[in-house]
């Protein structure tokens, strides 16, 4: 079965509404089309909650904004907000941001037990070993990227 993609000429996308459907406050604009009963529609609805549907630890998480393009191939460019969740455990294969020497780093975690390095999802880019550095440490877990359309 070949994949189509999807007839742009009779579908409007839209950045600045969202037809609320559900009581998570998760928005499916896929198949909706700006009319007047949709946006009647969607002023009736409750406001979309951003806090519960990103931010499971709201104590323990932060939003940074992204400087650089090392984690361009991975969705996260330069400008962009990152969610950021402190109380998650870190992972191999999670995005993370890392204290090192001195400064932050968005990178994704990878190796096993004490050996870790952090990779970037740019060529350009060489993976950073964590074991060197005396103050290396992992910082957050990112769990979300927010981007202006």
């Amino acid at each position: 079965m070949e994949n189509s993609a999807p007839d742009t000429a009779s579908t409007q996308y839209i950045c600045t509404s969202l037809w609320i459907d559900d009581p998570h406050g998760v928005a499916d604009i896929s198949r909706r089309r700006p009319n007047s009963q949709a946006s009647a529609q969607a002023t009736a609805q409750p406001g979309l909650n951003l806090q519960r549907l990103l931010v499971p630890h709201p104590g323990a998480t932060l939003l940074l904004r992204v400087a650089g393009d090392s984690m361009r191939d991975a969705g996260i460019r330069h400008g962009d907000l990152l969610v950021v969740d402190r109380q998650l455990e870190p992972r191999a294969g999670l995005v993370v941001v890392a204290l090192l020497d001195g400064g932050f780093t968005v990178k994704r975690l990878a190796g096993r037990g004490t050996r870790q390095w952090l990779e970037a999802a740019h060529p350009a880019y060489p993976s950073l070993p964590l074991h060197p550095h005396p103050d290396a440490r992992i910082w957050g877990v990112a769990t979300h990227v927010i981007r202006r359309c």
